[in-house]
């Protein structure tokens, strides 16, 4: 185990947009971000060539509910509309998904991941934290890690025991949210630092770029506060009393 105070910074969304890869790219290259989430549905891309440079970790970003499946629509129905587009009402998911065509999304993303990257992620996640919500969802996830032999975000303690229990890696903490929002200024990061965080902890963040208004997101402009105040000499500051380091790092055995 790493020693105590290990932060891991992890981007989400990275393929988003233009904006959000740049902001994220940015911040990679400052060393203040040590991992970044990766979409790897239709219509989300991003030049992965400078990030596959450095020593970021790349985790893989399952997504159910925003755009449209890597699988054909037609055989995942409980997951997507007559349109080909996920369903977008993460309730109705949770309430109707098919778990065999959940897996076979799952498989199709992580089949993508791998193309794109030429390698295994270094962390599961899903958008909008889906796995939290559906404990059949959370175990498909954490059996996923189990297999690849790779962290599984946690968000709780109740998800935290399910990766132990089940052999599989994950923090000790996890940090950060969209909401109240901007989340990640100054003074929130200060005041959530500060506390002792024995161990590895994961802070989830949502920076971009010169954030245009036509952008499909519902967490926009929130995201260059985010990426201001973590591009800041305060937050360098801040930082310097952690380990940083990225999964690979913080799970050497």
């Amino acid at each position: 185990m790493m020693k105590q105070k290990c932060l891991i910074v992890n981007a989400d969304d990275l393929g988003l947009c233009a904006e959000v890869n740049e902001g994220i790219l940015d911040l990679v290259r400052e060393g203040a971000v040590t991992a970044v989430s990766l979409f790897v549905t239709p219509s989300f891309q991003v030049d992965l060539r400078p990030f596959l440079e450095t020593n970021v970790s790349i985790a893989l970003h399952f997504n159910l509910t925003f755009g449209k499946p890597c699988t054909k629509a037609a055989t995942i129905s409980s997951l997507a509309d007559a349109s080909g587009n996920f369903i977008n009402d993460i309730p109705r998911l949770i309430a109707e998904f098919d778990e065999k065509q959940v897996e076979k999304e799952f498989r199709a993303q992580l089949k993508q991941f791998q193309k794109l990257t030429g390698r295994n992620p270094s962390q599961l996640n899903t958008h909008k934290h889906i796995h939290a919500q559906d404990e059949t969802l959370c175990a498909m996830l954490v059996e996923m890690g189990k297999e690849l032999g790779v962290p599984v975000r946690a968000i709780n303690s109740k998800m935290r025991n399910l990766c132990r229990l089940c052999g599989v890696y994950t923090t000790e903490n996890f940090i950060g949210e969209v909401v109240p929002a901007p989340y990640w200024t100054i003074e929130r990061l200060s005041e959530l630092l500060k506390e002792a965080l024995e161990g590895r902890t994961e802070l989830m963040c949502h920076p971009g770029k010169n954030m245009k208004k036509d952008i499909k997101t519902s967490y926009l402009f929130e995201r260059e506060t985010e990426w201001r105040t973590l591009m800041s000499p305060e937050t360098k500051k801040l930082l310097k009393d952690f380990c940083l380091c990225n999964f690979e790092q913080a799970f050497r055995r």
